[in-house]
């Protein structure tokens, strides 16, 4: 006990709003997460009450199998993944050797041995998405009535409904991480002087900065969101709210949050896209698939398209956010299935060589 205290109170100071420049709030929860398993794990062995040089030094051995065999709180329906478990593991390691051997609180005889798990080899992506046609499912019900005025709706529910449905069109539009749409301002919204004036019509510049971009490094994504904008604006609006500089694109409608400039919480939205799924009856194909949509596939299901459709895979890095090895690591299916006329490339001239010998 007194060893992660000391660590998480190490780390803490470290903490900073910026990705990258140091340690971000919400990866010292994770560690906060990762160390409360270790801690469990030890009371449950019964070594609580020792000092740190009288527990066995093989009792970190069983620790990833012992993960393995605890209830998940959330998708409790599938057990954690030997890359979770993993993590895990490399946390507490880490605490022993990169911080109590360090700071010489410990000697290196009193550090567990660990077993990490076994993790198999995959390029598939393990996120699931949407097919296109139900994509078209979810915004044909988004555009009905039945979605945006059902009969006995308040007009503040069909205010948020109507920012709902902007959130999962821009979202889909712009392959954003939701943290970074949830935190973008309507100062980070901007023209291209470069484009037609046509193009001015439907498309904007939407800038995600460095503090809340996952990688540290800010960037600016070109998407054809004007309509999105101008209608999200419309539904402010019709509330009574502006849409100033430093306001979030999507912030709490509702009276007691009106006048403040509070941005929408993912579990909101999260609850959100559940319900939609279901009201538009596409949660009962994603069933008999066993597989779940959230937030996060909306960036999938953009990476997934724009391969398919035969995006330049660097220019599809810089708007996402992303490296070119990482997509290629895990969208290798993707580049593999769009590109059925490349990889019948020269299999004409074999069979004519074939046929003359």
């Amino acid at each position: 006990d007194q060893l992660i205290e000391k660590y998480l109170t190490a780390v803490s100071k470290n903490i900073t709003s910026i990705p990258k420049a140091g340690l971000v709030q919400r990866t010292y929860d994770c560690k906060v997460i990762y160390l409360d398993f270790w801690k469990r794990y030890i009371d449950e062995c019964g070594y609580s009450s020792r000092k740190i040089e009288q527990i066995p030094h093989e009792v970190g051995e069983n620790f990833g199998t012992w993960i393995q065999s605890q209830k998940k709180k959330a998708y409790s329906d599938k057990p954690y993944s030997h890359e979770y478990i993993n993590s895990v593991i490399v946390e507490v390691k880490s605490m022993y050797k990169k911080y109590a051997l360090e700071k010489r609180l410990i000697s290196a005889d009193y550090i567990p041995n660990f077993k990490s798990l076994k993790v198999q080899p995959d390029g598939n992506h393990k996120r699931h998405i949407l097919s296109e046609d139900e994509w078209k499912e979810v915004t044909t019900y988004m555009r009905s009535n039945a979605y945006l005025k059902p009969v006995g709706t308040t007009e503040l529910d069909q205010c948020k409904r109507a920012m709902f449905r902007e959130y999962m069109l821009i979202a889909y539009s712009t392959g954003c991480r939701p943290n970074e749409l949830i935190t973008m301002t309507w100062g980070d919204i901007r023209v291209n002087p470069q484009d037609s004036d046509e193009d001015k019509k439907i498309f904007r510049l939407m800038k995600v900065r460095s503090e809340n971009s996952k990688t540290g490094v800010s960037r600016t994504i070109n998407a054809p969101v004007a309509r999105r904008l101008q209608r999200l604006e419309s539904a402010y609006k019709k509330m009574g709210m502006k849409c100033e500089h430093g306001d979030f694109l999507f912030r709490n409608p509702a009276p007691a949050t009106r006048e403040k400039n509070i941005s929408w919480g993912k579990q909101a939205l999260t609850n959100r896209l559940a319900k939609l799924l279901i009201d538009s009856r596409v949660q009962t194909k994603l069933d008999s698939r066993k597989e779940k949509i959230v937030l996060y596939s909306q960036r999938h299901f953009y990476v997934s398209m724009r391969l398919r459709y035969g995006l330049n895979i660097h220019l599809l890095c810089k708007q996402i956010g992303s490296s070119v090895t990482y997509v290629e690591k895990n969208y290798s299916h993707v580049l593999v299935e769009s590109n059925t006329e490349q990889m019948s490339t020269g299999m004409t001239r074999l069979k004519t060589l074939e046929t003359m010998d």
